[in-house]
């Protein structure tokens, strides 16, 4: 057997990859999204407290930026979960986790909290990375599917 050659799409060994790679991908898209969930809904549980703090990072009308993240949140991270236009999905949470780290971690600012929203940021760097694989991933999946 030539094993530069690689598999043909019908094979059994092809096709147990295949589904292994889709079980992983629903499974790094689910420990993703979950992350988003809790974060919506804690949101949805402390909304005054979000509230408050955003106002206190002096972001104009907190209120609404504390519902439209809870619908980013909530909205998309269940969207990812269950595989609805994951690879939308993805790159908006990214844009948005982005903007949120730019926001909610400056740690370029220094003082008491700066290692900390650091941690954050890096952290948040981390998940839209996986976000962007997932993205890939997809693509992946949904070409050999159309093949």
């Amino acid at each position: 057997m030539n094993y530069s050659t690689p598999y043909l799409a019908t094979s059994p060994r092809a096709s147990a990859r295949d589904a292994v790679d889709r079980v992983l991908l629903v499974g790094a898209r689910v420990a993703m999204a979950v992350v988003y969930l809790y974060g919506g809904a804690s949101k949805v549980l402390h909304f005054s407290g979000f509230c408050d703090y955003l106002g206190g990072m002096g972001i104009p009308l907190p209120a609404l930026f504390t519902t439209a993240s809870i619908s980013v949140e909530l909205g998309l991270g269940a969207c990812l979960a269950l595989g609805f236009r994951v690879r939308w999905t993805a790159w908006v949470i990214a844009a948005f986790t982005i903007g949120a780290t730019l926001i909610g971690h400056p740690f370029w600012q220094g003082g008491a909290g700066a290692e900390n929203n650091l941690l954050h940021a890096l952290k948040n760097l981390a998940i839209i990375g996986g976000l962007l694989a997932v993205s890939v991933a997809q693509r992946a999946v949904d070409k050999r599917r159309e093949a």
